[in-house]
């Protein structure tokens, strides 16, 4: 018996890492990356002091999809023209090498790409500006202030700004002065993208820290992949226990990590209950219908062998072979 019970336990092993082994399978193909997923350590991305379902949280982890192309990926921009919304804003996530160096990847969401304009090679072009209205009191403007829009050859003179971004209505401001002097010092210029982080107060480029200065426009090959779903506040214990916590947890994120665990504790036990209540009954209402035909049976077997023994008692016959009458009184007395 106690052999039994230690194959099934190794049974059980075995069927459980099965199940993680073609979960994790599956999840490599439809991301294309390993690890699949990243465990964010800030709250860059965050909308709020409280953890949301939807948004990217510290201590969440997220699936990191592979691009297919260059054409796999919707700025901020772009989504606010078409619509297109990931993690409760407009246009994808990504997570990028900061100058495709080796230091921590950044998960942040891309809000333009320049264009390097072949004919300067110190200015930038960025077409996709033409898809929204513009205008001071409208989607975006530049400055020197012009009274036309222009979404080409702008150079480190020139500064984009974006009404109303985000959730909370920024007026978002790109300088290209500070992106072409500051990270290319005036050379060697080469397009990309312009990040986010939904949360903090400037854009990345020529104001984050790199190994090698400061983050330049994000080319595709420095992109490691876009965000893709969230498994919600279970980074967090990789982050304790690692001690790479950068911010501190929203308060909800560790209620809701434990309510979680909570569930998944209880929800076998309450599934295995009603499993054996439910066979129970099932067993019971089998039980009440065996008992019932078989009491149904009793009563007409009698009935029958009654029935039979009344046709078949005997009757008297004289010598001539007629049936004799049987006197009641005669019969009562012999009883």
């Amino acid at each position: 018996m106690k052999l039994k019970s230690i194959l099934g336990f190794l049974r059980d092993i075995v069927i459980a890492a099965g199940i993680i082994g073609v979960l994790l399978l599956v999840i490599f193909l439809y991301t294309g990356n390993w690890p699949p997923m990243v465990v964010i350590e800030s709250d860059s991305m965050q909308h709020g002091d409280d953890s949301e379902l939807g948004v990217i949280d510290t201590g969440d982890l997220v699936l990191v999809k592979e691009l297919d192309d260059h054409n796999d990926l919707t700025t901020y921009v772009e989504g606010r023209a078409t619509g297109y919304e990931t993690y409760s804003e407009y246009g994808d996530v990504i997570i990028y090498r900061k100058n495709g160096g080796e230091d921590t990847p950044v998960i942040h969401r891309p809000v333009l790409e320049l264009v390097l304009n072949t004919t300067t090679n110190i200015s930038f072009d960025i077409p996709e500006l033409a898809k929204l209205e513009y205008g001071k009191e409208k989607d975006w403007f530049i400055s020197p202030n012009r009274a036309e829009p222009r979404w080409w050859n702008l150079g480190e003179n020139h500064k984009i700004h974006i009404n109303d971004y985000g959730y909370r209505k920024l007026k978002l401001e790109i300088d290209l002065f500070k992106i072409i002097k500051g990270t290319f010092d005036g050379k060697d210029l080469h397009g990309g993208y312009i990040t986010f982080g939904d949360h903090n107060p400037t854009i990345d480029q020529g104001n984050l820290d790199a190994l090698d200065g400061k983050v330049k426009p994000v080319k595709t090959e420095w992109i490691i992949g876009k965000a893709r779903g969230e498994l919600p506040w279970f980074g967090i214990v990789k982050l304790k226990l690692s001690g790479e916590v950068k911010n501190e947890f929203p308060s909800t994120s560790i209620y809701m990590i434990f309510v979680t665990l909570a569930v998944v504790i209880a929800l076998p036990i309450v599934v295995d209950f009603i499993y054996h209540v439910i066979k129970k009954k099932i067993k019971g209402d089998k039980k009440t219908e065996d008992e019932k035909d078989k009491k149904g049976e009793d009563p007409d077997a009698s009935s029958d062998s009654s029935q039979s023994s009344e046709d078949e008692s005997p009757t008297s016959l004289n010598e001539t072979g007629e049936e004799i009458p049987i006197d009641d009184n005669c019969a009562n007395k012999a009883e």
